[in-house]
């Protein structure tokens, strides 16, 4: 099935990065300085957050193929837009809105004191320093955002999700070794080494998801939509059967039956390559005085009970034995053929619903053949 989630969480992921920067110019009288490190822009949409998007809307799945066309009913929110409507969007927006604020304020009331020092006794209290604070918030929020959002949680995704909140934190502890970088130099190591960063960060991550953690709990308990009731019914092995899977019922049929004796079944199997053909016997024996015959027109005699071709009288057996099905050769096709004769009327093209060309032709054929009516008109006298 085909969901709004990838589109709705790169709405949010954005607004949520946008937004802190907005907030930072409110403190700066809009002169266009960043408060993040100028890579930190460059790799957001590039290495940091795009990957997982994109892996949510190539692999997520609330339900497999299965069970998706064993519950066919499961496309018809889809078919009627109810996935992605426009209050859906406004309550996206509000929730990047209300993180941004989250992610920047938090960073802001730690810096709002005072400055504080590093391990080294270094102060912290520089732009850069503060843009780290708020920017590995932000894509910590952001990437678990998008793990809440996704419905099929495997090995693949969840080391996505890892890798990506990780690099962040890998690329400033590389970039910030470079003396080029100016006033960023070092602020890995002034940062990190900080308990503040670690204790802002995580109570920023709680802070930002646990709106969307309520809702989802809420939601799911309290007013499941269909797809929530058939993936607990999956959870429950209601629809093992679709994968071959034994369940207590299965299991219980088969105990039984195998307590059940039954006799041996004797097939008759050779190969046609392998069975010898028998010709009719021609030979004559005491009872006749020409060539004999078989009876069935294996000798140019047609069974009808008139000389053949020597001039032998060759009457007709009937015979009032039942047809017996052969037992060394399988002639499927011909007991097809008397199966669907015996006892049951052969239906219509218009009852089948038949319009094929050999229908058409038929019926075409019929109406030809069929005699035409003519009209007579005849003259009443006044």
């Amino acid at each position: 099935m085909c969901f709004p989630w990838p589109s709705a969480d790169c709405v949010t992921k954005n607004i949520v990065w946008t937004f802190a920067l907005f907030w930072y110019q409110l403190f700066n009288s809009f002169d266009g300085s960043y408060l993040f490190e100028y890579t930190y822009i460059l790799l957001y949409n590039l290495a940091f957050t795009s990957v997982p998007v994109i892996l949510m809307g190539i692999l997520d799945q609330d339900v497999d193929d299965k069970v998706s066309l064993a519950v066919p009913q499961l496309y018809r929110r889809g078919i009627l837009r109810l996935e992605w409507t426009q209050l859906k969007f406004w309550v996206y927006m509000i929730d990047g809105i209300y993180q941004s604020v989250i992610c920047f304020f938090m960073a802001y009331l730690v810096f709002y004191t005072g400055a504080f020092a590093g391990p080294t006794g270094q102060d912290l209290g520089g732009r850069e320093q503060m843009g780290v604070f708020v920017a590995c918030a932000a894509i910590v929020v952001v990437n678990s955002y998008v793990l809440i959002n996704q419905y099929r949680w495997d090995w693949l995704f969840v080391l996505v999700i890892a890798i990506s909140t990780l690099l962040v934190f890998l690329w400033t502890g590389i970039y910030s070794q470079f003396k080029s970088v100016g006033s960023f130099y070092s602020a890995a190591e002034q940062v990190f080494g900080a308990l503040s960063f670690w204790a802002t960060t995580a109570i920023t991550v709680m802070i930002c998801l646990l709106p969307r953690m309520a809702s989802k709990i809420v939601q799911k308990l309290f007013f499941p939509r269909d797809i929530d009731v058939i993936r607990e019914q999956v959870r429950d092995g209601k629809f093992d059967y679709l994968y071959n899977k034994p369940t207590e019922s299965t299991l219980a049929a088969s105990s039984i039956s195998s307590e059940i004796v039954k006799p041996p079944t004797q097939t008759f199997e050779q190969d046609d390559e392998l069975r010898p053909i028998y010709p009719p016997s021609v030979a004559p024996t005491a009872t006749t005085t020409g060539k004999r015959a078989s009876g069935n027109g294996s000798n140019g005699s047609d069974g009808s009970g008139f000389p053949g071709g020597e001039g032998t009288f060759t009457p007709r057996r009937f015979s009032l034995e039942r047809h017996r099905p052969s037992m060394d050769r399988a002639r499927p096709s011909f007991d097809r053929l008397r199966s669907s004769m015996d006892g049951r009327p052969r239906a219509s093209f218009e009852a089948t619903n038949d319009f094929t060309s050999a229908a058409m032709l038929a019926r075409m054929e019929s109406c030809a053949l069929a005699p035409k009516r003519t009209s007579m008109a005849v003259e009443v006298p006044r």
